[in-house]
C-alpha cells in the first residue's frame, strides 16, 4: 500500500524448430517492493566522526538509522534467450544454453554518514535533505541515515546444462552438469561503479559481494 501502483509484464516465446532443437526468449519488467525493514526499520541513534566540507572541520554528529517510508519499488528489465538441443544421434542427451541480461534500477542501498555528507556537497545534492544544521553555527546537528533508491545493478551471463540418461543394470542412470558463466555484475550508485564479476570483494552494505566468473 505504501508503494502505490506498479506495472509489470512479461513477453516470451518458444519455437520448436524440429524434434531436436527448441529456441526460446523472454523479456520482462520485474519489481520488488521495499521490505518492511526497509520502510519501517526501528530507529537507532549513533555518533560518527564526520568531515564537514562546508566548515572544513571534523567533529562528531548524531546519526539516526531507520527505515524510509518514501522508498519506491525496485524495477528490473530482464532479457533471456537460449535453446535446447536433443541430438538424435545420442539418445538420452539434452543440452541447453541460455543467455541473460538483467538491469535493476532504483535498487535500495544504505550509505554511511560520511558518504551522505560528502555526496551532499559534491555530486548528489539531493542527499542534503538528510542533514540538519544549526542555523547559527552552521554545524551539522543530525544526519538521517536511511535506505535510498540510488543504485543501478546490471548482470549478464550464460547458463549451460548437460543432462544424459541411459539404462544401466535394469535401472536408469542420470548424469547432470551445470555451468554458469557470469560475464559482468556492475553496481553503480551514482558515484562509485564497482565490477563484482571475477572479484573477491566482500559483501557490501546491500549484501552483494564479489562473484567468480
Amino acid at each position: 500500500s505504501t508503494s502505490g501502483s506498479v506495472t509489470t509484464w512479461k513477453v516470451g516465446g518458444t519455437w520448436q524448430v524440429n524434434g531436436q532443437v527448441l529456441l526460446r526468449a523472454t523479456q520482462s519488467r520485474d519489481i520488488r517492493a521495499p521490505a518492511l525493514v526497509d520502510l519501517f526499520g526501528a530507529p537507532g541513534n549513533l555518533y560518527y566522526t564526520v568531515l564537514d566540507p562546508v566548515l572544513a572541520q571534523t567533529y562528531q554528529v548524531q546519526t539516526l538509522t531507520a527505515g524510509n517510508a518514501s522508498l519506491i519499488p525496485e524495477e528490473a528489465d530482464t532479457f533471456t534467450a537460449g535453446g535446447v538441443f536433443r541430438p538424435a544421434f545420442v539418445p538420452g542427451l539434452k543440452l541447453s544454453l541460455d543467455y541473460y541480461d538483467i538491469k535493476l534500477n532504483n535498487a535500495i542501498i544504505s550509505l554511511s554518514a560520511a558518504s551522505i555528507v560528502e555526496r551532499c556537497n559534491s555530486v548528489q545534492p539531493g542527499l542534503c535533505g538528510l542533514i540538519d544544521r544549526d542555523p547559527v553555527t552552521k554545524m551539522m546537528t543530525y544526519i538521517r541515515n536511511t535506505p535510498q533508491n540510488l543504485q543501478l545493478l546490471q548482470t549478464t551471463g550464460v547458463d549451460f546444462e548437460a543432462a544424459y540418461e541411459l539404462p544401466l543394470f535394469g535401472g536408469d542412470l542420470s548424469l547432470r552438469s551445470l555451468i554458469s558463466y557470469v560475464d559482468k555484475t556492475t553496481m553503480d550508485d551514482g558515484v562509485l561503479v564497482v565490477e563484482l564479476a571475477g572479484s573477491s570483494n566482500q559483501p557490501t552494505t546491500g549484501g552483494i559481494g564479489g562473484v567468480p566468473h
